[in-house]
This record gives structure tokens, C-alpha cells and sequence, in this order.
């Protein structure tokens, strides 16, 4: 996991510079270890910044580029996909409200299968469809 985390934070470092790299590496690492609140994850990287990367870089593909677009930006972007669900699931029990834990697991792991199969039934259309 190191080797992916170096990558990462190398071609941050090209595009944002080698300080906000390494917070940019740190945050990420937080998120996937479980350190950083539920909510924050969950409202933040999972809906808000998934909804602009499917804004932004799935619908103008799809328009543009038909079928194979959308596959080819799909698979671009899963990898974030694959963290931001990793993290969410890793956070699960980071909640400032003690009464919650261990429920929330339950809802999110029947969210999270039902987003891999709603994600590979989107792959399979888009391919085949």
C-alpha cells in the first residue's frame, strides 16, 4: 500500500506542489484508516465530490463519447470510487454520538453492495447496452 500512496503523492506533487501533496497523501490515508468522522466522509467525498466528478468528468464522456466514454470514464474514476467506500466503511465507527455505533455498519455495508452492483450493472450497459 505504500508504493500506491508514494505514486499518488508524486503526481500530486506535480499539479499541486510537494507541501499540499503530502497533506493532500495525509488526508487520504486518515480517510482510509477510519480517523476522520463519518459525516465528514460520507457527505463530503462520498456525495458531494462523487456528484462532481460524475458532473464534471462521467456526463460530458458519456455525451461525447457514447458508450465507450462512459465505460472508459467510469473506469477512470473507480479507483476513487473503491476509496471512497473503503473509507466510509473504515469510519464507520469514528461518530461523535456514541448511541449510533454499530448501527450505521449494517446501512452501509447494504449501501455498499448495492452500489458495486448498481456500478458493475452501469459498466455492463454502458458496454453492451
Amino acid at each position: 500500500m505504500t508504493k500506491i500512496w508514494k505514486s499518488v503523492q508524486g503526481y500530486s506533487a506535480k499539479l499541486i506542489g510537494e507541501d499540499r501533496a503530502k497533506d493532500f497523501v495525509a488526508l487520504l490515508k486518515d480517510c482510509w484508516n477510519g480517523k476522520v468522522l463519518l459525516h465528514k466522509v460520507f457527505w463530503i467525498y462520498g456525495a458531494a465530490v462523487s456528484f462532481v466528478l460524475s458532473v464534471l468528468f462521467v456526463f460530458p464522456m458519456t455525451v461525447t463519447g457514447g458508450r465507450l466514454g462512459q465505460s472508459l470514464a467510469l473506469l477512470v474514476i473507480s479507483p476513487y470510487v473503491v476509496w471512497v467506500l473503503k473509507s466510509i466503511w473504515a469510519s464507520v465507527e469514528n461518530i461523535e454520538n456514541d448511541e449510533f455505533k454499530g448501527i450505521p455498519k449494517v446501512y452501509l455495508s447494504l449501501a455498499a453492495k448495492v452500489a458495486a452492483v448498481l456500478g458493475g450493472l452501469n459498466f455492463f450497459l454502458a458496454l453492451f447496452g
